[in-house]
């Protein structure tokens, strides 16, 4: 065997000794086989340094002698009642339920009435509710307190507890609910009430949320408990004294009070870290514990999947690096301290970092490692390690985009140019690097490092930057956009959580600082990537990448739907191929013969191939008009170069033209009619051609008012079209209904046309009153316009799924069916109505339609010629007036 042969054998069993321990330790993490000697090391550790109790947090006990003295559970809910008013006037904090009120007193109905008020009176009661299925034949159901209690209540918030697989309880999670995680914690509500400067985030594990049924149990931000101590820890008072008045006020004063049951065979007993299976801890004080970490932001939170095996396989991984740099006899003791390490490490991660990282898989990778590895299979791990190093640092890779990687004074610029803030302030420990209207901010006393502060008009951070301390302070004048400021602000990742561990890991061992050298160099690969792939994806126009051959290597999904071909039909396949199939299958909706319109693919396509020209190219597809932009590629490889098709949809624009075209066409002959109408007529009368009689003024009164009524539309319409949601409130739809038959009264009397309003009631939109009363009237001028004499017009209004629905009928000419589905096209006009009746510009059913359409309702039609025409409108309702 020759020495290269050698080498590389002994790369083979370095790469498969390594994954051996790599499987190994993701095994056993997936299988959580270890699990319970990791809970044993919790455990220790949670004994070893308890949290200290929150002091104003105190329990009133259903014990036995409350049992004693009110007699059998469950009791009269006027009891409750009654406590809650003796600590309202304790001006007690807050105030928490551990008992579930999920059906009402039947023998007292009353009692519900009074707990209903007295709550309500308070003002700061938390009530449960739990999550379990009703019985062993149906499915999970949220059962929450009557609705009286529930309307009374601040908040509700689960009571439940995780049990862990040995049965103990050492967490919960902040938020649960069926097919939605939306329901708090009581401990979580309560904290978010009293402490709302607290920051109480979820960490979620994924951004993106799977859909589930609206019967699964879904649960996030699992959070362990760090207990103050063993069952009586928290000050408690029994039930029956605080109802008697027998605690002095001065001892309830200021207390958040979590009331629930401890007596035995009563409560909901819990073993947990601190008490074991011997002396479990009732439901009520594990909430007190919850509760009292959370304001004390001393919850633990388990280190994501991700870290975990990120950091276990960089501890199984150490001996890779250690071992086969010491002697034999000194290889036991080493894995011994490195196994101390991962021990200490778990330690000192959940006491200083308030995370919890289960060492079990770490340690038992560790103890596998030791008879496995050797000095020479070690050595050409090393070197591999080094040689892909070397080869990851030479691949290019983006500009810095990480703000912790950015010099201070361009991020300073950079804030200041996009926030435009009136003053601020730039200082490194106590010197002012940049400044503008300093005198405008006021220092806070104490900032914590990477963590937005904001008051009034100030937001301040401070942060590190090479052993130098920065401080950043922003001043407004103007409140009115502050908040989506800050809100702004608080996305900003000014640290980098990723290089801060693994600056970490160098202070423990070289192969791990290694291992993350590896990580950033391919987070980086991966962020070049991810950056060009996004970039195509999130274009606003369709890009097709070919090589140097024409064979189409990428598409976006902008090209899916346009070309309506499935991306994996499409790539791998000639351009010139997929060109003609999109263009066969995608013909427009018309009569029109467009094949002589059609491109000269074969010619364009050689042009930017073979003779590297740009080229530009129109299509029409379906009812989507495209551009075709061909630019040629380069690489610095010459097989590598190809070719670029970006394609723009600009049907918007060519409707756009073709709009501008019938408007052109209009005023030429509509608009322009009655004004040489006029004309004439003036002339005529100057010269004497015509005389001066009452029916010549009408006739030219009659040109002009519908000159006017031309223009007027025509505002109308232009003033639709540029409408917004900002500029909607609050109105009555009655109220519009009714001015807009005041409007349209004369009209009607003059036909002798009766116009009722039946079946309404008072409903809200969100919108723009002007504009559907405009709406209203339009239609109802129609429905007399065209109309005989002496019939009627109805309308009603009623409420149907969250959307008002507005009913204008008559008994008017009626529309061909033929016509129905273009009367509201702009310039459109019914043949019958117009050969028989007056005519119109085709703009007013065309406004309506624009209108509705900007207030996110429909329009429909119904109608029979000879009797009548109905009109609906429908319009989303106001929540919550």
């Amino acid at each position: 065997m020759t020495r290269d042969n050698t080498l590389t054998f002994r790369s083979f069993e370095q790469y498969v000794l390594a994954l051996t321990l790599v499987v190994l330790s993701g095994l056993l993490i997936y299988t959580q086989l270890p699990e319970r000697l990791n809970l044993i090391v919790y455990d220790f550790a949670i004994r070893l340094s308890p949290q200290t109790a929150e002091q104003n947090t105190a329990i009133i006990a259903v014990d036995e002698k409350s049992l004693d003295a009110l007699g059998q559970w469950p009791w009269r809910r006027s009891n409750h009642a009654k406590l809650i008013d003796q600590l309202s006037n304790a001006n007690t904090k807050a105030i928490a339920f551990d008992i579930i009120f999920a059906e009402p007193d039947l023998n007292h109905p009353e009692d519900d009435a009074a707990f209903a008020s007295a709550i309500e009176r308070n003002g700061n009661v938390f009530l449960p509710l739990h999550i379990h299925p009703r019985s062993n034949e149906t499915t999970l159901s949220e059962v929450i307190p009557i609705p009286e209690l529930t309307a009374a209540a601040k908040n509700l918030g689960h009571i439940h507890v995780e049990l862990d697989i040995d049965g103990i309880a050492r967490g919960f999670y902040l938020k649960e609910g069926l097919g939605e995680a939306y329901w708090p914690s009581m401990s979580l509500a309560l904290a978010e009430s009293t402490h709302p400067d607290i920051a109480l985030s979820l960490e979620q594990t994924s951004s993106d949320k799977e859909e589930v049924a609206a019967f699964v149990n879904v649960r996030e931000g699992y959070t362990m408990i760090p207990f103050a101590g063993s069952a009586g820890t928290f000050p408690t008072f029994s039930y029956i004294d605080v109802l008697n008045g027998d605690v002095p006020a001065n001892q309830l004063d200021g207390k958040v009070i979590l009331i629930g049951a401890t007596a035995a065979g009563l409560s909901d007993v819990l073993p947990t870290p601190v008490s074991g299976l011997a002396s479990p801890m009732p439901g009520v004080e594990i909430h007190a514990n919850a509760y009292s970490a959370l304001v004390q932001q001393a919850t633990i939170q388990p280190l994501q999947l991700k870290w975990i095996y990120l950091l276990t396989f960089a501890f199984v991984l150490i001996p890779v690096l250690v071992l086969p740099r010491l002697s034999p006899e000194q290889a036991l003791p080493a894995t011994l301290i490195l196994i101390s390490a991962v021990f200490l490490f778990s330690l000192a991660v959940l006491f200083f970092d308030q995370h919890w990282y289960p060492p079990a898989s770490a340690i038992i990778g560790l103890i596998t490692a030791y008879p496995l590895w050797s000095w020479q299979r070690l050595s050409q791990l090393n070197k591999f390690l080094n040689n892909e190093l070397e080869r990851l640092h030479h691949e290019p890779a983006l500009t810095v985009r990480n703000l912790a990687q950015r010099p201070v004074k361009q991020l300073m610029s950079g804030l200041t140019a996009m926030l435009k803030p009136d003053a601020y302030l730039l200082l490194n420990e106590d010197t002012v690097i940049d400044s503008l209207h300093r005198k405008k901010l006021t220092r806070p006393k104490r900032l914590t490092p990477y963590r937005w502060y904001h008051k009034e008009h100030c937001s301040w951070i401070a942060f590190s930057r090479e052993h130098k301390t920065y401080e950043i302070g922003l001043y407004w004048d103007d409140l009115q956009e502050i908040e989506k400021k800050r809100t702004f602000l608080e996305r900003l990742k000014i640290n980098n959580i990723a290089r801060n561990r693994a600056s970490a890991f160098k202070r423990y061992e070289k192969i791990a600082s290694r291992i993350a050298q590896v990580r950033l160099a391919i987070d980086s690969m991966g962020d070049m990537r991810r950056f060009i792939s996004d970039g195509f994806e999130n274009m606003p126009n369709g890009v097709i990448v070919t090589d140097s051959l024409g064979i189409v290597l990428f598409i976006n999904s902008h090209i899916e739907q346009w070309l309506n071909l499935p991306k994996q039909s499409v790539e791998g396949q000639p351009i010139l191929n997929v060109l003609q199939l999109s263009q066969s299958t995608n013909r427009p909706n018309s009569s029109t013969d467009y094949r002589q319109q059609d491109p000269d693919w074969e010619t364009i396509i050689h042009k930017v191939l073979i003779n590297g020209d740009s080229n530009i190219a129109e299509l029409t597809l379906g009812e989507r008009d495209l551009m075709f932009h061909f630019v040629p590629s380069s690489a610095s490889a010459p097989g590598d170069a190809g070719m670029i098709i970006n394609l723009s949809d600009v049907t918007s624009i060519k409707q756009q033209q073709r709009e501008r075209n019938q408007l052109v066409s209009f005023l030429s002959h509509d608009v322009r009619s009655p004004l040489v109408s006029q004309l004439a007529m003036l002339d005529g009368l100057k010269t004497g051609r015509m005389k001066q009689e009452h029916d010549t003024f009408d006739k030219l009164g009659h040109h002009a008012h519908r000159s006017l009524h031309l223009a007027e539309q025509f505002l109308q319409l232009n003033r639709a079209e540029q409408v917004n949601d900002s500029q909607f409130y609050e109105c009555d739809l009655l109220t519009i209904i009714e001015n807009s038959v005041d409007s349209i009264a004369q009209q009607a009397t003059k036909k002798h046309i009766e116009v009722t309003i039946v079946d309404t009631d008072e409903l809200w939109i969100n919108g723009n009153a002007e504009l559907i009363e405009r709406v209203v009237i339009n239609l109802l001028s129609n429905s007399i316009k065209y109309s005989d004499p002496d019939t009627s017009i109805k309308l009603s209004l009623k409420a149907a799924d969250n959307r008002a629905i507005l009913s204008i009928e008559d008994h008017g000419f009626g529309i061909e069916k033929d016509e129905l589905p273009y009367i509201f096209d702009r310039f459109r006009r019914q043949k019958t109505s117009e050969s028989s009746g007056p005519k119109g510009a085709g703009l007013g059913l065309n406004f309506v339609s624009i209108v509705i359409e900007k207030h996110h309702g429909s329009v429909e039609v119904e109608s029979e010629l000879g009797k009548g025409t109905t009109f609906t409108l429908k319009l989303p309702i106001e929540q919550g007036l």
